[in-house]
């Protein structure tokens, strides 16, 4: 049946019709392509994280093949877990592994979740504090990746709580 309209926006997103090219451009965004490509040829680790549900791993994949973006490690974790908790989950295991994970970095399309990583990454009892790792942050808006320093996040915050 044909996808119809709706107010709601992860019904969008976790219908096949979102990630159908023959219904709908979906451009690669070729800056952030280009980065996650120097990573891998910097040997960097580099993961997916994205709130798709979990049938469209195959159609995700299928993108991903054809625009030849490798990650390390993809997950499809749909709307019930968070980021933060993969995140936390695949760093435990990286280093229970007794990897040498030196380096972030994070492509997000949503600035609140940049937020919440940092949060995440800064915190006193996080294991896995941000001095532990060189860790950068890209907001992807549509065509166009801006790096998002600690310093930028904060005020951002700042910003965010006075106008709520």
């Amino acid at each position: 049946p044909q996808f119809q309209k709706t107010d709601n926006i992860n019904k969008w997103y976790d219908h096949p019709d979102s990630l159908d090219e023959s219904k709908f451009s979906i451009p690669l965004i070729e800056n952030v392509a280009d980065q996650l490509k120097a990573a891998k040829r910097n040997g960097d680790v580099c993961i997916l994280i994205t709130r798709r549900v979990p049938e469209l791993t195959p159609n995700i994949d299928k993108l991903l093949k054809k625009h030849e973006l490798k990650f390390d490690e993809t997950f499809v974790i749909g709307h019930n877990t968070s980021k933060i908790s993969v995140l936390e989950d695949f760093l435990r295991k990286r280093t229970l592994d007794d990897d040498n994970l030196e380096a972030l970095t994070i492509f997000e399309d949503c600035m609140y979740q940049i937020l919440e990583y940092q949060k995440y990454m800064m915190h006193p009892d996080n294991p896995f504090r941000i001095d532990e790792y060189e860790t950068n942050y890209f907001f992807v808006d549509k065509t166009h990746i801006i790096r998002i320093e600690t310093l930028d996040a904060e005020i951002i915050e700042k910003i965010k709580l006075k106008l709520s």
